[in-house]
């Protein structure tokens, strides 16, 4: 995609089992609104967290996005979990701001209940398993947030309401709680009703990005 070269640039990161196409929407109305979006696609379900994150890393690279540009993230859900991943061991010089949609910072009890069955392992892949409350080394590995501005998005509201009623304890969004989304040190933080599958692809969510991105809070 060509941009012109004085625009900031926003790599956008797609949850796990999904495709760059669920970002499609936040990509258009990112580049209708000054930015030059990256829309990355990635095997999230083929590889452990330690290595989708050099896959992403070469995608990155190939931009040769100009150091005097800032570049901003946003992941939804595991793409979240990849971003913080990725900065912690390969800080970016010119990081401008980071959006968080939806992330299972502190895991998932979801995950905790489905990693005992074989068909979960077999559909969501070793990331998918590291997404749980419990054993969940890499998420517990993760840094605070400390040296760049962090908006996390929540929804509370849950198209499985099988899972909201006997798993989880709190507001969710079918797939996380609102409690796991949250992290010490965040910029900002709001809470939408939307339930998890949808959340990058409502107005709502999509308004509430690029405000942060350009403001560094969320639109009251």
């Amino acid at each position: 995609m060509g941009c012109m070269p004085d625009r900031d640039h926003v790599v956008l990161l797609h949850g796990l089992g999904r495709n760059k196409k669920i970002m499609m929407k936040m990509e258009a109305y990112l580049a209708a609104h000054g930015f030059c979006p990256h829309n990355i696609e990635y095997p999230s379900t083929k590889k452990p967290i330690e290595e989708l994150a050099p896959m992403i890393k070469n995608q990155l690279a190939a931009l040769k996005i100009d150091k005097m540009n800032r570049v901003h993230f946003v992941g939804h859900s595991l793409g979240a979990i990849m971003i913080r991943y990725i900065l912690q061991h390969d800080p970016f010089e010119n990081l401008g701001r980071v959006v968080l949609i939806a992330p299972p910072n502190h895991g998932s009890e979801l995950v905790d209940v489905l990693r005992k069955f074989g068909f979960y392992r077999r559909i969501y892949g070793p990331a998918g398993m590291q997404l749980g409350t419990k054993d969940n080394a890499l998420l517990q590995s993760l840094n605070p947030i400390e040296d760049y501005e962090v908006g996390i998005i929540a929804g509370d509201r849950s198209i499985d309401w099988l899972f909201s009623w006997f798993i989880f304890r709190g507001p969710d969004d079918g797939k996380v709680t609102v409690a796991s989304t949250k992290l010490e040190a965040m910029t900002d933080h709001i809470v939408v009703h939307i339930a998890h599958p949808f959340l990058p692809r409502r107005l709502e969510v999509i308004r509430q990005t690029t405000y942060f991105i350009a403001n560094g809070c969320f639109q009251a």
